[in-house]
């Protein structure tokens, strides 16, 4: 009830936050528990429903990816050079080249490797955005402040060593931050953050809403989230909230 609460409460304001971003995690097939896994036949349908809509031809827009797997350089690197579009990722910085050991794996069911600072780089040579997504995959808001400032600079000197060019933007793990976190990620030299339509319902310069895409979303779910349906961010919503569970998972482990 406290969620639908919560929906309910906020529904008004949806309507005030316009993306017509999309952001993915991991693209291939197999076994797979959880929502983040999305086929390539599935990824290529969405980016023809992207032309159609005639987003190809704006060279601003991009395609996001959260946590940074191979996947983006095998898959989505190939398949958006074929549509025409330009991607944007954001590797959690302590793991690039290894296994996605941060996450809960089920087991090693989900299993994963990230992108290595090779590939990295001819993505980033390529024309597509490099950005941050911490260090260790920590919510920011579970952070003392020293920590949270090691995360910030460590993640975008890393990155800034492997592409030779400014890091300046990153998406907070689990989309969770407050405005103290904001203006100390601005503080350090990021410009632009990206997070969760339908968090904290700030939309400026700076902070940039944005969409998830998961499994379950076929056609229909992505010519609703394009025109920012409110049915496609209560889902949204109600999914980030559950990966709340994953954040108090791995605080036990």
């Amino acid at each position: 009830m406290h969620l639908v609460w919560i929906i309910l409460n906020q529904k008004w304001q949806y309507v005030k936050l316009i993306s017509k971003l999309l952001a993915y995690h991991q693209l291939g097939s197999g076994i797979h528990i959880g929502l983040n896994r999305i086929s390539s036949a599935k990824f290529e349908t969405h980016l023809k429903i992207l032309n159609e809509m005639g987003f190809s031809s704006n060279p601003e827009y991009e395609i996001l990816f959260d946590d940074g797997y191979e996947s983006v350089f095998n898959i989505a690197f190939t398949l958006m050079q074929k549509h025409g579009f330009i991607g944007h990722v954001f590797p959690v910085v302590g793991y690039i080249g290894k296994m996605n050991d941060w996450d809960v794996t089920f087991a090693s069911i989900n299993k994963a490797k990230h992108l290595d600072a090779s590939q990295i780089k001819i993505l980033s040579d390529n024309g597509w955005e490099i950005g941050s997504h911490g260090l260790t995959h920590t919510a920011f808001t579970s952070l003392s402040y020293e920590k949270l400032k090691i995360e910030l600079d460590l993640s975008k000197q890393i990155l800034e060593d492997i592409i030779q060019k400014k890091v300046t933007s990153i998406t907070p793990p689990f989309s969770r931050w407050n405005n103290h976190i904001k203006d100390l990620i601005l503080d350090r030299g990021y410009k632009k953050i990206y997070y969760q339509h339908g968090f904290n319902f700030q939309a400026d310069n700076t902070m940039i809403p944005r969409h998830s895409v998961y499994s379950i979303d076929g056609e229909n779910s992505i010519f609703r989230k394009l025109n920012n349906s409110k049915l496609e961010a209560v889902k949204e919503l109600i999914i980030h909230k559950c990966s709340t569970l994953t954040v108090a998972v791995k605080e036990v482990l």
